[in-house]
């Protein structure tokens, strides 16, 4: 029995994104010297206002359970059955989330590459580490030699606490919402939905733009990483429509209803016969 394209992409595409987490967890990041009683690293720790649980619920579900539905009320036959409508619909879903996935993973490998080998202090670095040497440095001199002090917290966490750059709640949750937001731009081309898309793509918009910004006055990250990391999940999200799913294509839909459908160029699903819409 053939095993489904999407299966093999999405099994392969979820080992990358678990050894990329445990290398996180596990590598030493970069060594890197920090200016003495410098204000941008003496913030205090506060918990994370949106959780990683969260981030990557929204991240890997959202665009999953909004397309399903997206297509699924999108098929206006009459003649199918809903196991029939289910069947169609999920390898339209298939089509684009195997593309989605695949830029996920990367960009997990990608975030975990760059926090390892810069080692960038957070902005509640010194709470965190409590380094030895910052007690007696000189105002404005750099430290390069130190050792973090403080023993009631986990080597994870202190090693994390040189993991600031960039931003990988801000590069998620832009990826995410800007693929729908493309998403949503070639579905809903009825000028009966401009309101419906015009309020769904500003929703997104501030859902991005929270979930990055909160990893600023969580005290998580400078505003360099904020901003690099949500440039870096757009330009994904715009790699991933108009580089691998320029083979997706909707029709043009009529506001009463005709050629309210989408063509395929793709080997798994047989293209649509516009003649059929008439």
């Amino acid at each position: 029995m053939k095993c489904p394209k999407f299966l093999i992409i999405f099994i392969l595409s979820s080992i990358v994104t678990i050894l990329s987490a445990l290398a996180m967890i596990k590598l030493e990041p970069v060594k890197r010297p920090f200016l003495c009683n410098d204000p941008k690293l003496s913030l205090p720790a506060r918990q994370s206002t949106i959780t990683g649980t969260v981030l990557f619920g929204w991240t890997l579900l959202a665009p999953l359970i909004i397309i399903l539905i997206c297509e699924f009320l999108s098929d206006r036959s009459e003649t199918k059955s809903i196991g029939e409508k289910l069947s169609i619909n999920w390898k339209k879903l298939s089509y684009l989330y195997r593309f989605y996935i695949i830029n996920f993973a990367m960009q997990s490998v990608f975030v975990t590459v760059a926090k390892v080998t810069t080692g960038s202090h957070r902005p509640h670095f010194f709470e965190t580490c409590q380094p030895d040497k910052l007690i007696n440095c000189t105002a404005n001199s750099y430290v390069f030699d130190f050792t973090c002090t403080k023993t009631k917290i986990s080597e994870f966490y202190l090693r994390d606490s040189s993991m600031s750059f960039f931003s990988g709640h801000a590069m998620y949750m832009t990826y995410s919402c800007f693929f729908l937001i493309f998403y949503l731009h070639y579905r809903l081309r009825s000028r009966k939905f401009t309101f419906l898309l015009t309020f769904l793509q500003s929703l997104l918009i501030s859902f991005a733009f929270f979930g990055s910004i909160s990893r600023l006055f969580d005290n998580r990250h400078h505003v360099v990483d904020i901003t690099i990391g949500a440039a870096i999940g757009i330009l994904s999200s715009i790699h991933v429509w108009f580089i691998h799913c320029k083979n997706f294509e909707f029709n043009n839909v009529k506001d009463n209803g005709e050629k309210y459908d989408i063509q395929y160029r793709d080997e798994e699903i047989m293209p649509v016969n516009s003649s059929s819409s008439n």
